[in-house]
Order: structure tokens, then C-alpha cells, then sequence
């Protein structure tokens, strides 16, 4: 199966986004400047998450495919690790900031 979506970014032509799966290998790939240097970019990763700000191509309604096509794969589960830090990103953020505070209270003292 693949599924394939245009994302307006700050580009003037619009980025081209595709999902593909085959057996148990999903691969996602985007013609921006980070997906062409094979990084994770935003317009894959919104995609991913639901996100259709961005979408041109007037297909949203495929979205509803793309969880089913990266269940069960190696993506799948890094997609999840990602996730989990990111929580813990914030909640370490969150502390970071409560004891700033705390810091700065007590030199008041």
C-alpha cells in the first residue's frame, strides 16, 4: 500500500510526502531539505500524528490508513519511543522550571 500527500511549507511548490508498505517494512519519505539529508521532519511527523494543516493535496481522508500501515513494524515502535521522550522531556522541563523557581525564591530570602 502507499499513500502519497502534498504539504505547503515554506517552500513556494509544495512538499511531497509518501508512505509505503510492503509486507512488514513501512518507509515514509518527503522531498523537503531535512527528508532528502534522511532526518525526521515536521511534514512526515504531522502527518503521522494526524496533522493536516499543511495538506494541498486534498486527500486527508487516506490518513485513516496510515496507522494501520506502520502497525506491527520496526517504525511503529521507535514512533512510540519517540513519544515516550517526548513526555519525559516535558515532565523533565516542567521540574527544571519548578525548581528555577524555587532557586530564585530562596535567593530572596
Amino acid at each position: 500500500m502507499e499513500l502519497n500527500f502534498l504539504i505547503q511549507g515554506s517552500e513556494p511548490d509544495p512538499y511531497r510526502v509518501k508512505f509505503r508498505r510492503e509486507g512488514s517494512k513501512f518507509t515514509a519519505t518527503c522531498s523537503c531539505r531535512a527528508g532528502e539529508m534522511g532526518q525526521v521532519c515536521k511534514h512526515r511527523m504531522g502527518l503521522l500524528k494526524g496533522d493536516v494543516s499543511g495538506l494541498v493535496s486534498g486527500n486527508g481522508d487516506q490518513l485513516i490508513h496510515l496507522p494501520g500501515m506502520f502497525t506491527g513494524t520496526d517504525v511503529e515502535r521507535a514512533f512510540e519511543r519517540l513519544a515516550e521522550a517526548e513526555s519525559a522531556l516535558e515532565a523533565a522541563k516542567d521540574e527544571f522550571f519548578k525548581r528555577k523557581k524555587a532557586l530564585a525564591r530562596v535567593m530572596l530570602d
